[in-house]
């Protein structure tokens, strides 16, 4: 199994245009994401400049078959030549079956 947990820094002036942009996309994308059993993007409700997304994917062929889809990789073009997100990290877990098997 593969986790991944990405974090990002936002305009708050820009947040509820990129809340209403990911749900349309998410909307719009369901059906490319076979495989995931999570696939959330998640708004922290205490600090407007912060938002997440959190996938988990049953092995790499299917996230590799996601971040391949002209969808993902177009939206994820667009969000970078924007200025909404400042800052992106991601945390890549992969081989977990168990949280004994996440732990670092």
């Amino acid at each position: 199994m593969i986790v991944i947990f990405s974090s990002f820094t936002v305009d708050p002036s820009q947040r509820g245009q990129l809340d209403t942009e990911m749900a349309a996309f998410l909307a719009a994308t369901a059906d490319q994401r076979r495989g995931a059993s999570i696939y959330q993007y998640l708004a922290d409700p205490t600090d407007p400049a912060k938002v997440f997304v959190f996938q988990t994917w049953p092995d790499d062929d299917d996230f590799a078959a996601w971040s391949q889809q002209p969808a993902f990789t177009e939206f994820l073009d667009r969000a970078r030549a924007s200025d909404t997100i400042t800052d992106a990290t991601a945390v890549l877990l992969q081989g977990c079956t168990t949280t004994r098997d996440c732990l670092s």
